[in-house]
């Protein structure tokens, strides 16, 4: 399975054939771990942690293509065959992913000031990303065949 990954500050956006993935990797408070020191990173994770203790775990089709609306979920629930796809970003079981599936996406738009906006039932889905990966995931989003604004 072809995966195309951008960071961001708190984060990834993993963009395949089925889906468009967000997955945070750090809440605000622990990306602002310079600014609000050790202890601050330490209660924001602890925070992240217990936050998704309440997230009942969800069975999600092996194929993402399969979602009929935008999931949210644990990265330990997702589907092994996409957790094992080369250059999948690897982060702690808790961290929450939004899953965009491909029949649900209007329409994206990429671009260097506002990173991946993604339109679904008319609502924009903004997307951070750091501007020099816009080029890598435009050419995968073409591929795959999702509509590009």
């Amino acid at each position: 399975m072809k995966v195309t990954v951008g960071t961001h500050e708190t984060g990834y956006i993993v963009v395949t054939d089925d889906a468009i993935l967000s997955i945070l990797s750090k809440s605000q408070l622990e990306a602002a771990g310079p600014v609000v020191g050790v202890i601050g990173a330490a209660v924001g994770r602890a925070q992240e942690k217990r936050k998704a203790e309440g997230v009942r775990p969800i069975a999600l089709p092996p194929g993402l293509r399969d979602l009929q609306r935008v999931e949210s979920c644990k990265f330990s629930d997702l589907p092994r065959t996409l957790l094992s796809a080369n250059g999948f970003p690897r982060v702690e079981g808790f961290r929450a992913v939004t899953i965009y599936p491909k029949r649900l996406v209007q329409a994206v738009k990429a671009s260097v000031w506002r990173g991946v906006v993604i339109t679904i039932a008319g609502q924009a889905h903004p997307l951070s990303v750091q501007m020099w990966q816009i080029g890598k995931l435009k050419r995968h989003l073409t591929e795959a065949g999702y509509r590009l604004t």
